[in-house]
């Protein structure tokens, strides 16, 4: 992607477009509405979701809240938006139950209910990084 460090606060905003122009990921999330913290080692976003779309991804203060959060160190993150991933980092389910210090907390149930959109939302991610076309 050019310049744009992953997950900086440039790329959110390049990935938010991209995501938001995604047709799979604007058919398949078309109903969902949350907010939720994608927290990349000490770095986090909060994103809110309206009808399927980005509202806003930005750095969370102490008054905001937030239906689940998902986590874990950098160098996780990092093989996950490779073109190629490793076994395990290929899937955002895959990630939170299976690598040691990464998780799914908060509303999991809700996070569950919309786990074909956050899927889709972090393969663009990928996309994005590997030169899928975004």
């Amino acid at each position: 992607m050019g310049d744009l460090k992953a997950f900086s606060p440039e790329w959110m905003k390049v990935f938010q477009t991209a995501a938001n122009r995604d047709p799979e990921l604007s058919w398949i999330a078309k109903h969902m509405n949350c907010r939720f913290l994608w927290k990349i080692g000490c770095c986090s976003y909060l994103f809110q979701i309206e009808g399927g779309k980005i509202i806003s991804i930005a750095e969370p203060t102490w008054n905001d809240s937030w239906d689940f959060n998902i986590e874990g160190p950098k160098e996780a993150w990092d093989k996950f938006i490779q073109p190629v991933p490793p076994p395990v980092y290929h899937d955002l389910l895959g990630i939170v139950t299976r690598i040691q210090d990464c998780c799914l907390n908060g509303n999991r149930l809700m996070a569950m209910q919309y786990m074909r959109s956050l899927t889709r939302m972090f393969t663009v991610a990928r996309e994005m990084q590997g030169g899928g076309g975004l």
